[in-house]
């Protein structure tokens, strides 16, 4: 009975990892069809237009396996059926699965996760919990690994615009979105007028695209409301990267402009109005979108009635380049923001407060952090952070460093 038992204990993680890891790439994605099928299944890197993205959840994806199979067969045979599983499941996405894109690169990095989940496996508690020397020194990197974070996120949330040609479009049929339903009667871009079809001033429109402060206007007749996401007016370039999008998707007014994130193949950036008025079938409404002085805007005007969202950039909204579907940034983006810094701040807590580290040390570790996330916002020139984002700062620090000690007392 006992063997029956510890077999059981050990089975089941690994029929949960393998249910959560089928629901979440057999599902199928119509929508994203025509990209899919441009993408050989020998790729090893630019694989559609998020490669560095899905790279990292692809890793992340298998380490659950890779940890099940560890604790029940470690060694080679775990990797082993890490491998044939994902094997497996390009194999089901290829011939069976409309929308998704099974590549060699998939399998490569599938298996790394699963061979990181082996190693976790066999090796966590002496990750957890190391010598006092050791987590000092694991302290002082984990901190520095968040300081690269916010750093690098600050400089790259920012728009960044290839010099390539580029294409105006009013109200375009592209497959990954709907269809916008209404009737655009005119698009500027600080108020020259956006171009339908190729721009004979690429250069120029990039020049505007990137000023201190740019609004991309149109003035619409209201249609059905689109269930997903629809553009209105948008630039495409050449090679079909999106250069800007200002769409509406249910009741909301949406935008999205390329940034350093989507250039490093990350998710790209959109943000939303909650709700807009004049936004019933047969409404004029002017409806504009774009980025002022460091921050995303929305307006919309329809009669005397005028609303405006402001969504400040900000060195902390690396998670959403990093999920898997698109996260419009809206009323939830300040809570989750404050949540990842907390998060991805608290190991270096943590391994502080396996080391002993006293309270005046974190104290001072939590200076260091507070004055270097506002770095990472006002030297490439963004708002002053949220005094909530700071408080995500401290208390993900303070509340490692707690545990840390708790843990080691």
């Amino acid at each position: 009975m006992a063997d029956r038992q510890h077999l059981w204990r050990r089975t089941i993680p690994v029929l949960c990892a393998l249910s959560i890891t089928g629901a979440l790439t057999l599902q199928p994605d119509p929508g994203a069809a025509e990209q899919a099928a441009r993408v050989p299944w020998t790729c090893l890197f630019t694989c559609g237009d998020q490669a560095t993205r899905d790279a990292i959840l692809n890793v992340l994806l298998f380490v659950p396996l890779g940890l099940a199979l560890g604790r029940w067969h470690p060694g080679r045979l775990a990797l082993l059926l890490v491998a044939l599983t994902t094997v497996a499941i390009e194999f089901a996405q290829h011939q069976w699965i409309l929308g998704r894109d099974p590549s060699l690169r998939d399998i490569l990095t599938n298996t790394a996760g699963g061979a990181l989940g082996i190693w976790l496996a066999g090796s966590w508690r002496r990750l957890l919990r190391p010598p006092a020397a050791r987590s000092r020194r694991l302290a002082f990197a984990a901190g520095l690994a968040w300081l690269a974070m916010v750093g690098l996120t600050g400089m790259l949330i920012q728009p960044t615009l290839p010099r390539s040609v580029y294409w105006g479009q009013w109200a375009a049929e592209l497959g990954q979105f709907d269809t916008w339903q209404g009737t655009l009667l005119d698009a500027t871009v600080n108020g020259v007028r956006l171009p339908r079809g190729r721009s004979a001033e690429s250069s120029a429109l990039r020049a505007l695209l990137l000023g201190d402060s740019v609004m991309v206007e149109a003035r619409i007749v209201a249609g059905p409301a689109p269930r997903r996401f629809a553009p209105i007016a948008s630039v495409f370039d050449s090679e079909q990267r999106e250069i800007f999008v200002l769409g509406q998707r249910r009741g909301h007014l949406a935008f999205g402009i390329r940034t350093g994130l989507r250039a490093i193949e990350l998710g790209n950036v959109y943000v939303r109005m909650a709700a807009f008025p004049g936004r019933e079938p047969g409404d004029t409404t002017l409806v504009a979108g774009g980025v002022v002085r460091g921050a995303w805007v929305l307006r919309a005007e329809h009669g005397d009635a005028t609303r405006e969202t402001r969504i400040p950039m900000s060195p902390g909204l690396l998670w959403n380049a990093l999920l898997p579907f698109y996260f419009v940034l809206g009323p939830a983006t300040q809570f989750i923001t404050v949540a990842w810094l907390g998060a991805t701040i608290a190991p270096a807590g943590w391994f502080a407060g396996l080391g002993g580290q006293s309270p005046a040390r974190v104290g001072i570790g939590a200076l260091v952090a507070v004055l270097a996330y506002s770095g990472a916002a006002l030297v490439p020139g963004l708002p002053v952070p949220s005094p909530v984002e700071y408080l995500g700062v401290i208390a993900g620090l303070l509340g490692g460093w707690l545990v840390g000690r708790w843990v080691s007392s």
